[in-house]
């Protein structure tokens, strides 16, 4: 299963993105479109139990979704029905990984906030209903103070000890003007 999203001049990304969920029987020689996702951008797609999940935003610098595909992403659940994790605009990330750990699946964001990125990471038991917001928590918004150099898209990993780490590209800006660099939090 893989997905992509539809965005640039034309598109509804900023209104209510689109993501297209294809599949492939033959170990990726040739993929075949089976459905496509409105509201649904930026996202992540994962296995959990018996279920085929993505997660992101619904559109750009939107609100916090997730959905589930008990089909192999033919057909899928509805977040205004259940899936809205956090409400609201401003919420940014890319589709990363996904990971569990220590009982929980975690999975990384930003907020777009007083013209600044914060980052932040989610997470909810593994045994969960995982399209109930109240199942999930956040860290808080984590600042870089590095004056207008953005932190994004990060990335939670664990590390060689075995603690959870956000690793996240870094936006060029006046520190940073040639990029080339990434921040571990």
């Amino acid at each position: 299963i893989a997905s992509h999203d539809i965005f640039g001049p034309g598109s509804t990304f900023s209104e209510c993105a689109e993501t297209k969920i294809f599949r492939s029987s033959d170990l990726g020689n040739t993929w075949e479109h089976i459905s496509t996702i409105k509201g649904q951008a930026w996202s992540s797609l994962f296995c959990h139990g018996d279920a085929l999940y993505i997660l992101g935003t619904d559109r750009n610098y939107g609100q916090v979704v997730i959905r589930r595909s008990v089909d192999g992403g033919s057909t899928w659940t509805d977040p205004r029905e259940e899936g809205i994790l956090i409400e609201g605009k401003g919420y940014h990330c890319a589709p990363v990984p996904v990971i569990i750990h220590e009982g929980r699946i975690w999975r990384a964001f930003e907020k777009m906030e007083d013209g600044e990125k914060k980052a932040f990471i989610m997470s909810a038991p593994v045994d969960c209903d995982l399209l109930k917001a109240e199942n999930w928590k956040s860290s808080r918004l984590l600042s870089n103070g590095l004056g207008g150099t953005q932190w994004l898209e990060g990335n939670v990993v664990v590390d060689p000890n075995g603690q959870l780490v956000n690793i996240l590209r870094i936006n060029a800006g006046p520190l940073y003007p040639q990029g080339g660099k990434a921040a571990i939090t």
